[in-house]
């Protein structure tokens, strides 16, 4: 449910498997909304049997342009299940509520749990139904938007004890309640969630059995999953939630163009930040700090609305033997930022060359080769961000810098 995309469906959506709420989403919402041009995913017409609850849910997400929760108070107390995973997993699409990715329905009145506090459809007064249909069918794009609304929900139960004698009803109540002949008409149970917590490492080369924390990487679920990325924290330490306990744990690992899965470990302890790479990379952890006094001037003809400079003092930590390094500065999550220039100073001109790799984008990427025995221990990095998004975009802290010994 992004930007720049054709999506499947106009609208998925959620709902709980009771009445009233059961029947007049099926035969009230569902044929309104495809009567204003929409097309509509819903779970029992749509979800592909056999196939896991929350597989679907999940593709359902990304193929649907809006969602829907229809809210009532039976809605609000199964949070705890498949709906909750649902609710969750759509705004987590759109945290800040800026895009309208997820539609509160009111059906019933509700309250509106935390996560649902956004500018809702109120269909609870009749007599603001057709305002309330117009606004709704204009959000999500429709075709028709002269569609006539859905009618109200009916909440009157089906009069059994006019047609069923009173006999009748306590064997059917006593059947009921021992189990005979009952099926439940609702959604699977929900799986036991857990938490993965650990921290994770960056592993020098063979031989070198120490281990730094590494900040800044992506943790997510190795297998497909709705479950988004969480990064590690200053302490390489991540938090990982809503893991289903009776799937897999295995986790996969991104570090800018470096990507590893590694099985569970029940100690938490991930030392996979690089654990094939030769020579080993040795990260640079000094801060940028701003430098804003140098003008920034734009290499390859690039540009940008706003930009920063910022500047940061390397100090190469040479081996025996090894008199040559190669200095990488790398931009990692950072989709609306781009380095328009990166320079090198405080040390003699015939101590470096350029040699960004073929297979980098220079957008992102700047390498150097640097001859150790003519360097000065310090040199210095100037580098030039910009970002045509806004200036909060640009910031130092999406850059890594390492070097290899090779």
């Amino acid at each position: 449910m992004s930007d720049e995309k054709t999506f499947k469906y106009d609208v998925f959506i959620s709902y709980r498997w009771i009445e009233p709420d059961l029947s007049w989403v099926r035969t009230q919402l569902e044929p309104a909304l495809k009567n204003a041009g929409l097309e509509v995913l819903l779970d029992f017409n749509n979800f592909v049997p056999g196939r896991a609850p929350i597989v679907e849910m999940a593709r359902a997400g990304k193929e649907s342009k809006h969602g829907l929760c229809v809210l009532s108070p039976d809605y609000v107390k199964a949070l705890h299940g498949w709906v909750g995973l649902e609710s969750f997993m759509l705004r987590s699409m759109d945290p800040t509520g800026t895009e309208s990715l997820l539609i509160p329905f009111i059906l019933r009145r509700t309250e509106l749990p935390p996560h649902l506090e956004l500018i809702a459809i109120d269909w609870t007064n009749p007599a603001n139904h057709k305002h309330e249909w117009a606004k709704l069918l204009k959000t999500l794009g429709a075709i028709n938007p002269g569609a006539p609304p859905p009618g109200p929900v009916v909440e009157k139960r089906p009069p059994i004890f006019k047609y069923v004698s009173l006999g009748v009803v306590v064997v059917l109540l006593l059947a009921a309640l021992i189990g005979v002949g009952y099926k439940a008409c609702n959604k699977p149970p929900v799986p036991d969630l857990i938490t993965l917590e650990g921290t994770v490492y960056y592993q020098q080369a063979p031989g070198n059995t120490g281990l730094i924390a590494v900040s800044g990487v992506a943790v997510s679920l190795s297998q497909d999953s709705n479950i988004p990325a969480v990064r590690t924290d200053a302490n390489g330490k991540f938090v990982l939630q809503g893991v289903p306990a009776n799937g897999s744990k295995d986790l996969k690992f991104e570090y800018g163009e470096v990507a590893y899965t590694m099985p569970y470990q029940a100690n938490g302890s991930y030392a996979v930040i690089p654990v094939d790479i030769d020579p080993a990379r040795k990260f640079v952890h000094t801060p940028w700090v701003d430098e804003n006094r140098q003008p920034c001037l734009p290499e390859y003809g690039l540009r940008a609305k706003y930009s920063k400079v910022f500047k940061n003092e390397i100090e190469f930590q040479p081996e025996p033997g090894k008199n040559t390094a190669f200095l990488t500065i790398e931009l990692v999550d950072a989709p609306d930022t781009i380095i328009l220039a990166a320079d090198v100073l405080a040390t003699t001109n015939d101590s470096y060359i350029n040699q960004t790799l073929p297979n980098k984008d220079y957008k992102k990427s700047h390498t150097w080769k640097f001859d150790l025995s003519k360097a000065t221990p310090r040199p210095t990095l100037l580098v030039c961000l910009g970002s045509d998004a806004s200036p909060a975009e640009i910031s130092s802290k999406k850059l890594i810098t390492y070097y290899t010994l090779p």
